[in-house]
């Protein structure tokens, strides 16, 4: 069992009844969700306030933070296909660095989440330690 679920969605799935139902029918609002949406219009790049605007609505309507927003490269599939790891091949394109500071952000709240769960233990061990006999 895992604390922490990522849903990786398209912008359209993120503000609709499904995704609600989906987190509650699996029983994800207990959990921590990283919410990364995918295909998000380029605007959100270009223009910030549209990136801020879905995850103010995604907030509002879910009681969940957006981790990333990935704007849709087209140009990438179209021109170099699928075969290519931009990440690898060309990692100065804006989204090699999404990707990268996504990396990033899910590594960290893994880490943060191994730190919680190793104090957690520490204190479930100190009160069981300091039970009366």
């Amino acid at each position: 069992m895992t604390d922490i679920v990522s849903l990786l969605l398209g912008p359209a799935a993120v503000l609709t009844q499904g995704l609600v139902g989906m987190i509650v029918g699996l029983g994800l609002y207990a959990l921590e969700v990283l919410l990364v949406v995918n295909h998000a219009p380029p605007e959100t790049l270009l223009n910030p306030s549209e990136g801020n605007k879905i995850s103010q609505e995604t907030v509002s309507k879910l009681n969940l933070s957006i981790t990333a927003l990935i704007p849709c490269y087209c140009d990438l599939m179209t021109s170099r296909g699928r075969e290519l790891i931009v990440v690898h091949e060309d990692p100065e394109h804006d989204f090699s660095k999404i990707i990268g500071t996504l990396a990033d952000r899910l590594l960290r709240k893994r880490e943060d989440h191994e730190v919680k769960v190793e104090k957690n233990k520490e204190k479930s061990m100190g009160n069981f330690q300091g039970a009366p006999a």
